[in-house]
């Protein structure tokens, strides 16, 4: 639940879900709660992402959505794809 400041007035709340591994690989899971100025994109925006570091690089899976009831839809197809990667 950290608040960062972004250009022009994006406020973040990152939330963090859980650190696991993918075949001895660490990986994170967290949604970003973004809220935008009057000036910039949809007032809202959800993002759900996987960070999987493998060696000096970052897989990030990403799904956004303008609610949080449609993020979740995508949960069950992330989980599935996570489960899938094999290195």
């Amino acid at each position: 639940d950290e608040k960062i400041r972004e250009p022009l007035d994006v406020i973040s709340t990152i939330t963090k879900i859980r650190s696991f591994e993918i075949d001895k690989i660490r990986a994170v899971e967290y949604v970003i709660d973004r809220t935008f100025s009057a000036l910039e994109g949809p007032p809202k925006e959800y993002r759900h992402t996987y960070a999987i570091k493998k060696d000096e690089t970052i897989l990030k899976f990403i799904a956004s959505a303008s609610t949080m009831d449609e993020l979740n839809l995508y949960k069950e197809d992330f989980q599935k794809m996570i489960e899938s990667i094999n290195f």
